[in-house]
């Protein structure tokens, strides 16, 4: 049985890709900020309430103390997962001089410190297996450039080109890591954006509406096959048909 970890699980999108690992027989360490009841129900629902192949971790992605907690606890779950998949993230939008810099620290940590700090960890285990995937949920803001972005977009960019460095350094030992970048998809998250930059954003696309969670689970089922072992440093548009 493969092991996964699983960041930002209590998620829309996290909670789709759970539900997806579990049917396909995955043991998944389930990383969330803090205790949630509601959650717990859902995992208890999606999986009848047998949970003893998976385990949950509680850690505030903001706190590298925290961090390193939750790496020592999945790896006396798990010694060497092989699998990591980055899907927890932290959306901060204003003006760039306008930005707090608590908040340019914080949107960093969270969306870009913290995966590289489970790949730096989890990736050493990877490696003496010569066996890995590490999927990172980045986003199409970190591909175009849109004013109130510098936090967000600034963040997410910057995974995306760690990503293709990070398949350079580690491709070579049998690891796969690549990037699926969402536009505004319909989920909690797109709910708590500006109302202006929500349509904008679809107004950009071919298609011009949010992009739904399936299609970025159906991306993500193609990076666990083998079908997508030709992919690697790879950043994955889902932004319905941008022309740009």
């Amino acid at each position: 049985m493969e092991k996964v970890v699983l960041t930002g699980a209590s998620g829309d999108i996290g909670r789709a890709i759970f539900s997806y690992l579990h049917s396909k027989n995955y043991s998944v360490a389930l990383w969330v900020r803090k205790e949630d009841a509601n959650f717990l129900d859902f995992i208890k629902q999606v999986t009848k309430n047998q949970l003893s192949n998976h385990c949950l971790i509680y850690a505030d992605l903001e706190s590298r103390t925290d961090i390193e907690q939750g790496i020592r606890e999945t790896k006396s779950w798990c010694k060497n997962p092989n699998i990591l998949i980055n899907s927890a993230g932290y959306p901060y939008g204003s003006h760039s001089l306008m930005t707090p810099q608590s908040e340019l620290i914080k949107t960093y940590q969270i969306n870009l410190f913290a995966p590289l700090q489970l790949i730096q960890s989890f990736s050493r285990g990877m490696i003496k297996s010569k066996k890995g995937n590490i999927i990172n949920i980045a986003s199409i803001q970190g591909v175009i450039a849109e004013k109130g972005n510098l936090a967000y977009g600034g963040s997410k960019s910057a995974l995306i080109h760690s990503t293709k460095i990070l398949a350079q350094e580690i491709g070579t030992e049998g690891i796969k890591i690549n990037c699926i970048s969402p536009s505004a998809v319909d989920s909690k998250m797109a709910r708590l954006m500006d109302e202006k930059s929500l349509e904008r954003l679809n107004r950009y696309s071919a298609r011009g509406s949010e992009i739904l969670i399936d299609e970025v689970i159906g991306t993500m089922k193609y990076l666990l096959s083998s079908d997508s072992d030709g992919h690697n440093g790879f950043n994955f548009r889902l932004d319905g048909g941008m022309p740009f």
